[in-house]
């Protein structure tokens, strides 16, 4: 996969709370008039050695162009 330029929303825990990060990161989009993205989740930590509610998640959404006054952080996911 070529390099990814993603804006994100951190989220502590994998459980059925990560829909409520997706449906902040899903409001911004629309708030930004932003209609075509990808969605791409990011997984930091092995759940059989780090307890379910420990574990760091990430929910980025990929934009063709990089956006000037964004209101949540920017990431840069290498190749």
């Amino acid at each position: 996969m070529p390099q990814m330029r993603v804006y994100y929303i951190r989220h502590r825990g994998y459980d059925r709370s990560i829909k409520d990060t997706w449906q902040k990161l899903q409001t911004w989009t629309l708030c930004n008039d932003i209609t075509n993205f990808t969605q791409i989740g990011l997984h930091h930590d092995n759940p059989t050695i780090i307890p379910l509610n420990e574990c760091q998640y990430i929910a980025c959404v990929s934009v063709e162009k990089e956006l000037k006054d964004a209101t949540i952080p920017t990431l840069l996911i290498p190749e």
